[in-house]
C-alpha cells in the first residue's frame, strides 16, 4: 500500500480552473521571466512551485541578507509549504518591504496581493544587477582577455616587428654591479642603488625648476665676465635678484649633497670605489686665489706710494708746505684704501656666494646643453617614426589630443577668472543689500520673510501631526489585517479539512496494517497448532496400530482432536459474523454521515448566498439613505 503526501484531491497541484486566476498566474510567470526566472515556464511545476519559487531565488538574487531557511523544494508536503510560507513572510520583515503579506496568503496563492510583492522583489533584483553587473562584466572580459581574444585585435608581423624593435632599442642595460659587502643605510638607497646599477638616477631632495635655471643661466652668463664691484652694486640695487641668488645658492648647496650621497653610491657599485668629485675645496681655492690677487694688488700700492713719497722727500727738500700737501693727500688715500678695503671684506662674502653661484650655473648649463642635445637626438629619432605611414594616424590623434588638452587648460582658466569676476560682483550686491536695510523695499522684503518662515515653520508642525495620525492609521490597520476576513477563514477551514483528511488517511493506512499483522499472526498460530497435530499424529500411528488397545485410544484422542477443531471453526465464524456486522453497523452511520454533510455544505452554501444577497440589500439601502439625506 502506498502513501500519498500532498492533497492532490481537489486538484490545487495540476493547476488553476478559474480564467482570473490563470490570467494573474500568466502575468506573474511573465514578470518572473523578463526578471530571469525561467523556470516559470516548466509546464510541469504546479502554480505554487513556480511563484514561490520565483519568490526564494528573486530573495536570493537581490543579496539581501536574512536570517532565515528560505530553501525551496518541489513537490513538498503541506506543513514543509506552511513553514516555507512564514519563512517568506519574516525575510519580507528583514528587508522592509512596504507591502503586508500574510502566511496563509501564500499558501492559497492570493495573486491580487502577491502580485505587488513580486513586482518589488524584481525591482530589487534589477537595481542589484544595475550596481554589480559592471563588476561581473568586467571580470568575465578579464577572464576572456587571459585565454582568448579577437580576430581583429590581433597585431600584424609589422607591428610585432616595431614593438620588437622599440623594445630592443629601450631596453635596460646594466653599467655597473655593486660590490661585495656592499651595505646601505635603508631601502630608499638600496632603490636608488639599484638604478644606478642602470644608469638612472633619482634626485629625491633637490627641486629643480627647469625654467628658472635657464633664465639664471642667461643672466649670469652676461655678468659671468663683469668685476666684482659691478656684481655688488648689481646685488645692492635689486632686491629680487639677491632672494633669486639665495635660493639658487641653497639650490646649488642642496643639488651638491644629492650629488654626493649619489656618489658615495656609485663607489659601493663600481670596482675599486674610486670616484672623480668636485668638493669645496676647489671652490676655496678659486676664491683664496682672488683674495691673493686683491691682497698683493693692495701691497703694490702702499709700496709705489712710499717710493713716491722718499723722490719727493729728495727733489722738494725745504719745501714744507709741499711736504705737509702731500701728507694730507696720502692720509686722504690711506683713509680711501682702508674705506675700500672694509667694502671688498663685507662684499667678500657676496662676492664669493657670486662665484658659487656662477660656478653651478655654468654645471648646470653644461648639463642642459647634454640634455638639449639628447632631446635634439630623441626628437629626430621621433621625426623618423612620425615619417612612418603607419604611426601618422596615431601621432596625427596624440597632437589633435594635446590642443584638446591645451584647449580645455585655457578653457578652465578663464571659467575660474569668471567666476571669480561673479563672485566679486555677487559680494559687491550682497554688501550693497546689507548697506541697504533700511530702504522700505528692503524692510518689505525681511517682513515677507519672517511671514514665510513662520508659515513654514506652521506647515512643519502640521507635517508632524500628520505623521503622528498616519502612524496612528497604519497601527490601525496593521490590527484590522489581523483579524481574519471571510476568505481567510474558509482558507484556514479548507486548510484544517486536508490536514485532517490527511491525518485520517494515514490512521486508516496504520490500522489496515495493525490488521494485516493480526490476520497474518493468527494464521501463522493455526498453522503452527495444525503443523504439531499433524506430527503427533505421524508419530502415535506407528505405535498405536501395533495393538487393539493402542489403536482405541489412538482413536479416541483423534476423536477429541476433532471436537477442538470443531469448537475453534466454530468460534471463529462466530468473530467474523461480528465483524461483519460491525462493518454494516459503521457503513450505515458512514452513509448518515455523507447526508450530513451534505446537508452542511448546502445550507452553507445557501448561507453564503444568501449573506452576499444581504450585503447588496444593505449596500442599495446606504445609497438610498445617501441619496434621501443629500
Amino acid at each position: 500500500m502506498s502513501f500519498q503526501f500532498g492533497g492532490k484531491k481537489k486538484g490545487k497541484d495540476e493547476g488553476e480552473k478559474e480564467p482570473e486566476r490563470i490570467l494573474k498566474l500568466k502575468e506573474c510567470c511573465d514578470m518572473l521571466l523578463a526578471a530571469g526566472y525561467f523556470r516559470a515556464r516548466i509546464s510541469s511545476l504546479s502554480p505554487f512551485d513556480k511563484v514561490v519559487g520565483g519568490m526564494c531565488w528573486a530573495i536570493t538574487a537581490s543579496g539581501a541578507s536574512v536570517s532565515v531557511d528560505i530553501l525551496f523544494q518541489e513537490n513538498s508536503t503541506i506543513g514543509q509549504r506552511i513553514k516555507l510560507s512564514e519563512n517568506l513572510v519574516k525575510a519580507l520583515l528583514q528587508m522592509k518591504c512596504p507591502l503586508p503579506l500574510q502566511s496563509h496568503q501564500i499558501q492559497g496563492l492570493d495573486y491580487d496581493n502577491l502580485f505587488p510583492i513580486l513586482q518589488w522583489l524584481v525591482r530589487k533584483v534589477l537595481e542589484t544587477r544595475r550596481l554589480t553587473g559592471d563588476l561581473v562584466r568586467a571580470l568575465s572580459v578579464s577572464q576572456f582577455d587571459k585565454t582568448y581574444s579577437f580576430p581583429g585585435e590581433k597585431l600584424s608581423d609589422e607591428a610585432r616587428e616595431f614593438v620588437g624593435h622599440v623594445q630592443d632599442n629601450y631596453k635596460p642595460s646594466r653599467v655597473a654591479k655593486q660590490r661585495e659587502g656592499a651595505t646601505f643605510d635603508n631601502e630608499n638607497a638600496r632603490v636608488e642603488a639599484t638604478l644606478l646599477e642602470y644608469g638612472e638616477k633619482l634626485y629625491g631632495s633637490v627641486v629643480y625648476d627647469e625654467e628658472k635655471e635657464d633664465k639664471r643661466a642667461e643672466k649670469n652668463r652676461g655678468r659671468s665676465g663683469g668685476k666684482i664691484a659691478a656684481g655688488a652694486k648689481m646685488l645692492e640695487g635689486d632686491n629680487a635678484q639677491d632672494k633669486d641668488a639665495a635660493a639658487a645658492a641653497a639650490l646649488a648647496q642642496a643639488r651638491e649633497e644629492e650629488e654626493k650621497r649619489l656618489d658615495l653610491l656609485a663607489q659601493q657599485l663600481s670596482e675599486d670605489g674610486a670616484a672623480v668629485n668636485v668638493t669645496g675645496s676647489s671652490v676655496g681655492k678659486i676664491i683664496t686665489m682672488q683674495a691673493n690677487e686683491i691682497q698683493k694688488a693692495a701691497a703694490d700700492y702702499e709700496e709705489e706710494m712710499k717710493k713716491q713719497a722718499l723722490e719727493g722727500d729728495d727733489a722738494a727738500f725745504g719745501k714744507r708746505g709741499e711736504e705737509q700737501a702731500f701728507c694730507r693727500q696720502k692720509e686722504a688715500l690711506e683713509r680711501k684704501v682702508q674705506a675700500e678695503q672694509q667694502l671688498v671684506e663685507k662684499k667678500r662674502g657676496e662676492w664669493d656666494a657670486l662665484q658659487a653661484r656662477v660656478d653651478e650655473l655654468r654645471a648646470a648649463a653644461a648639463k642642459k646643453n647634454a640634455y638639449m642635445q639628447r632631446i635634439v637626438q630623441e626628437t629626430a629619432k621621433l621625426e623618423a617614426i612620425e615619417q612612418n605611414a603607419e604611426n601618422k594616424d596615431v601621432l596625427g590623434k596624440l597632437k589633435a589630443l594635446v590642443l584638446l588638452n591645451e584647449s580645455l587648460k585655457s578653457q578652465e582658466e578663464q571659467f575660474k577668472k569668471s567666476c571669480v569676476e561673479q563672485r566679486a560682483k555677487l559680494l559687491a550686491m550682497m554688501k550693497e543689500l546689507e548697506d541697504g536695510e533700511n530702504d522700505e523695499e528692503t524692510q518689505r522684503m525681511m517682513e515677507i520673510e519672517k511671514i514665510y518662515n513662520t508659515d513654514m515653520a506652521k506647515m512643519a508642525k502640521l507635517r508632524q501631526v500628520l505623521a503622528k495620525k498616519n502612524q496612528e492609521i497604519a497601527k490601525v490597520t496593521r490590527a484590522m489585517d489581523d483579524i481574519p476576513t471571510r476568505a481567510e477563514l474558509l482558507q484556514y477551514e479548507r486548510r484544517f479539512v486536508e490536514l485532517y483528511e490527511l491525518v485520517q488517511d494515514k490512521l486508516t493506512e496504520t490500522r489496515k496494517y495493525y490488521e494485516f499483522y493480526n490476520t497474518l499472526n493468527d494464521v501463522y498460530k493455526y498453522m503452527s497448532n495444525e503443523e504439531s497435530l499433524l506430527n503427533s499424529i505421524n508419530d502415535g500411528f506407528p505405535k498405536a496400530i501395533k495393538s487393539k488397545t493402542g489403536t482405541s485410544s489412538f482413536l479416541e484422542s483423534f476423536k477429541g482432536i476433532l471436537a477442538n477443531v470443531e469448537t475453534n471453526k466454530e468460534h471463529a465464524k462466530k468473530e467474523c459474523d461480528n465483524e461483519e456486522l460491525m462493518r454494516d453497523t459503521l457503513q450505515q452511520k458512514y452513509s448518515s454521515l455523507l447526508d450530513r454533510q451534505r446537508k452542511y455544505f448546502k445550507a452553507v452554501k445557501e448561507n453564503q448566498e444568501e449573506c452576499i444577497k444581504n450585503e447588496k440589500l444593505q449596500a442599495t439601502l446606504d445609497r438610498m439613505m445617501a441619496a434621501q439625506g443629500s
